[in-house]
């Protein structure tokens, strides 16, 4: 079965024109689906069986779905009757906008309550028959949260973690600034307008970001944006800078570490500065470089997470952990680095626990991304998250 790939926008509306129960049918799209797959089939949306949810359907139904593209042309994924050409039951209206103002006012009042969401058929009843309520929990998903003007009081808690199973990540890595943090849910607003994302700040939980809490409202963040059956929210969320002081934006650039946690070697030529001492050497330090001078005078650099440091990438990158020591190892990018030092080591890149987003200890064979700096050592990997 070929790859399928959701288009973002939501839910589509459409015509049922052809079903065969247990194999598949055809859907006619009630507007014009922007895609280069769209024309195939005479403009109409293909439907396997599995991807039916309601339990009976018949051609002529008013239905609504996801659409994918899997190189055969478009396709119908989660797909609802919402109305029958008979007369049948109508459209089922979410309640979910009150259950989110009594979830709040629940929260507010200090109340441990359960608010459940309810369905009942609005109209098509036949006199003397009654249908059976059905009733859910909601789950914290992007849309099911409250907006950013309505979010929990401070120190209010969601007990429920977001469903992952049904994401698709929809871009790369992008920047943004935390706009707001409450308890465990936050929105982040983007640097810059996301094609086909309608809203202008993003649901992040904190599942999806582990340092967040109150304190980094305003710092400059990078993350991904995905969409599942709610709407859209952000993922894999990493601080890259602390909030601009006089509360403007400041631009996502390439961090650079120039100041040295270590003493520096004086360079040749460079005049000693009166008054100033230079550290002694100890005995284990002056038999080292006595060595160093009789291999010719080249000075090896250890790899070390104090050594300066010059970030290299602009954009994170993809790799795999090959070694793991408990305080460091090594990491391998899936693509070549161009780069005049990616050739040492093999081609591996040093990384720190210093380094790993969260303090996680890595495994080898796990995926990661990282940024890449170069030292005197050579290239390593920083701002580094499993995923």
């Amino acid at each position: 079965m070929a790859e399928r790939v959701r288009l973002p926008g939501g839910r589509v509306t459409g015509q049922l024109l052809t079903f065969k129960p247990g194999k598949f049918g055809w859907i006619q799209p009630n507007s014009v689906i922007e895609h280069p797959e769209a024309q195939q089939h005479g403009g109409k949306i293909y439907l396997s069986c599995d991807d039916m949810e309601t339990a009976s359907a018949s051609v002529g139904d008013t239905v609504n779905f996801f659409v994918y593209a899997d190189g055969n042309g478009l396709g119908a994924q989660h797909c609802k009757a919402v109305s029958g050409k008979g007369g049948g039951m109508g459209v089922v209206k979410s309640a979910a906008p009150k259950v989110q103002n009594a979830q709040r006012a629940a929260k507010t009042a200090g109340k441990n309550s359960t608010v459940q969401q309810k369905y009942v058929a609005v109209k098509g009843q036949v006199k003397g028959q009654t249908f059976a309520k059905q009733t859910f929990k909601l789950q914290p998903t992007a849309k099911s949260m409250p907006s950013p003007n309505g979010m929990p009081g401070d120190g209010a808690k969601v007990s429920q973690v977001p469903d992952k199973t049904s994401r698709q990540r929809l871009t790369q890595r992008i920047s943004g600034t935390i706009h707001k943090w409450r308890g465990e849910i936050g929105w982040i607003k983007p640097d810059s307008k996301i094609e086909g994302v309608k809203k202008s700040q993003l649901y992040v939980h904190q599942v999806d970001f582990r340092q967040g809490d109150e304190s980094l409202i305003g710092h400059a963040v990078t993350f991904f944006v995905y969409q599942d059956e709610a709407g859209v929210g952000a993922e894999h969320v990493i601080v890259s800078g602390a909030a601009p002081p006089s509360g403007k934006k400041t631009a996502f650039t390439p961090k650079v570490l120039t100041k040295s946690l270590l003493p520096q070697p004086k360079m040749k030529g460079q005049r000693k500065v009166q008054g100033q001492v230079a550290p002694k050497m100890t005995m284990v330090q002056k038999t080292k470089k006595n060595r160093r001078k009789a291999k010719g005078g080249e000075k090896v650099v250890r790899a070390s997470a104090d050594l300066p440091r010059t970030r290299v990438t602009d954009a994170s990158v993809s790799g795999e952990v090959v070694e793991w020591k408990g305080k460091f190892g090594w990491v391998k990018a899936t693509d070549a680095i161009e780069h005049e030092k990616a050739a040492k080591r093999d081609g591996k890149l040093y990384v720190n626990a210093k380094d790993v987003i969260g303090g996680d200890e890595l495994t080898v064979g796990q995926a990661v991304e990282f940024h890449v700096y170069e030292d005197g050592s050579g290239l390593g990997a920083e701002e580094c998250i499993a995923v």
